[in-house]
């Protein structure tokens, strides 16, 4: 290769690069901090080979990655976070969901609440992006039967507390550590199952159990303002368990 078709290589911003892999545009997405040994070049070939896959080719079609683009970058630093293999293939795996799905990967939790205080969901059930910890989605589940739900976290809309300050999820050996708490992971058919249950407007009382099916059916009135119920089974609901209506 000519030194001037090396320079058409790395073309990639208004100047030709000799070390490509050094622009913010792809070191931030290969989660190396410095190239310092000829295992660091073997590292971040290795990883420059992953990329590619998902950039379609990192400085075009016709110019494949290789050992001697990653060499050239010995004694540089790079612009990033320094991640171990694990934490850059995640990386890449996230990037992919992006591409298939259209948003980052999510997990789903729920937190179940002991001790109760007036006014206080004995349940929370969060879609939460899974690198970042972010809330994405809430279902906000009361004593009373009531499901109220959020989108957007904090400031965002719903029929929930859209004002409660939301912290990126810390994980569940935290959330467990809490006294009066217990925190899981579960299913995203289950969260949605919950959020479904949240947007209902009808009312929310079990009529009737489809044990084979594993479904349920519910009455097909109208819920009253406030409450998971219509009128006749609100009013059962208060005769039957006062207690969970008496500090709403």
């Amino acid at each position: 290769m000519t030194e001037h078709e090396n320079k058409k290589t790395f073309l990639i911003g208004p100047e030709p690069s000799p070390t490509p892999l050094a622009n913010p545009l792809f070191a931030v997405h290969l989660g190396m901090y410095a190239v310092k040994t000829e295992a660091d070049v073997d590292t971040l070939y290795r990883r420059a080979l992953r990329l590619e896959e998902y950039l379609g080719g990192l400085f075009g079609e016709d110019v494949p990655m290789s050992r001697q683009i990653a060499a050239q970058h010995l004694g540089v630093t790079l612009y990033g976070e320094r991640w171990t293999d694990a934490q850059f293939e995640d990386h890449i795996a996230e990037m992919g969901h992006m591409r298939e799905h259209g948003h980052p990967r999510r997990q789903y939790v729920s937190v179940h609440f002991h001790d109760l205080r007036p006014g206080q969901p004995c349940a929370v059930y969060q879609e939460i992006n899974k690198k970042d910890g972010e809330e994405q989605r809430r279902v906000e589940a009361y004593p009373d039967g009531r499901h109220l739900w959020v989108e957007g976290g904090e400031g965002g809309e719903g029929t929930g507390d859209t004002e409660a300050e939301v912290y990126p999820f810390p994980g569940l050996e935290i959330l467990n550590a809490r006294h009066g708490q217990r925190a899981y992971l579960i299913s995203d058919e289950m969260f949605e199952d919950h959020w479904k249950l949240a947007q209902r407007e009808k009312c929310a009382w079990i009529t009737d159990e489809i044990r084979q099916a594993g479904r349920q059916s519910m009455c097909n009135e109208r819920k009253t303002d406030d409450s998971a119920y219509c009128t006749w089974h609100l009013n059962a609901a208060i005769l039957m368990f006062p207690r969970l209506f008496q500090a709403k």
